[in-house]
């Protein structure tokens, strides 16, 4: 127990240590109050009745902190200089959206979702989907063949399933199983298949540059992700997307397709050769 300058007691509900911060919440005076501290200074400082909502969000105000941090605004107008007609220039559709799109329509052709959480046998269909995105590494694909060509192959397609169908923590169990003995229960792997099918709902996972995007956006997945397999890593991910969502909405993004490419441009390519690639387009 503490007391504030004002002689009220003061309780640590939570308290971590992020990098060079300290990371705190105390309830005072029936709130929660969060704050970042960084050295001897308090560098951030939130209230709130929800002891877990001002955690979360200090863990963003953390992130904000970062010597990265430009904006959630930064990162659209980069993605604008690059497809000035955003989510509807032909050029963003040709190069990040099409392809990712026609391995959705081929999965749900192939292997209905529905059909995936109780059958067997999809492995040969479900890998086709994977070949027809380049959204895995190579090494990543070639291990993912081994796995979907395996005995394994039914209950990775079976977890994925039950993922996409909001059994996140089991899905995620299953997948795991599947994928260990070839080396391959990665976020990458285990996010693939339920994008796909329910584009709406789910995101996949690129560890590296989603955690780019969230510390120059401020945002606390950067210090959420971890590579185990943890839901709730993945729920981080989910509030990050949604984040992102609220911001481009005004770009009327179609699903999370969108909101996946987005974070791949703002943080992949090279605003100064590739800025304005639909100029030609947006000129007639």
């Amino acid at each position: 127990m503490a007391q504030d300058g004002g002689g009220a007691t003061m309780k640590t509900i939570k308290e971590t240590l992020l990098k060079d911060m300290v990371l705190r919440v105390v309830k005072q005076r029936g709130a929660y109050v969060g704050v970042v501290i960084s050295g001897d200074k308090i560098k951030a400082r939130i209230e709130g009745d929800d002891p877990d909502d001002v955690w979360r969000r200090l863990h963003n105000e953390a992130a904000a902190t970062s010597p990265k941090f430009h904006g959630f605004g930064d990162a659209k107008k980069r993605f604008l200089r690059i497809f000035a007609r955003g989510f509807s220039s032909p050029a963003y559709f040709r190069q990040e959206r099409g392809y990712k799109w026609e391995a959705k329509q081929y999965l749900e052709r192939a292997v209905p979702l529905e059909a995936a959480a109780d059958g067997s046998g999809h492995g040969e269909a479900v890998l086709a989907a994977f070949r027809k995105t380049n959204l895995l590494s190579p090494f990543e694909s070639a291990r993912m063949q081994a796995l979907l060509r395996s005995p394994q192959a039914d209950r990775f397609v079976r977890g994925a399933a039950r993922f996409a169908m909001g059994d996140v923590a089991r899905g995620l169990r299953e997948m795991k199983a599947a994928a260990e003995p070839h080396g391959v229960a990665k976020w990458t792997a285990v996010t693939y298949l339920p994008f796909l099918w329910r584009t709406q709902e789910h995101m996949f996972l690129k560890p590296n540059i989603t955690c780019e995007f969230a510390e120059r956006v401020g945002h606390r997945f950067r210090h959420d992700y971890r590579p185990d397999l943890d839901p709730e890593v993945y729920r981080s991910l989910l509030d990050l997307t949604a984040a992102t969502a609220a911001v481009v909405s005004d770009l009327e993004p179609a699903d999370n397709i969108d909101i996946q490419g987005f974070i791949w441009v703002v943080g992949f390519y090279d605003v100064e050769s590739e800025e304005g690639l639909d100029r030609d387009e947006v000129a007639d």
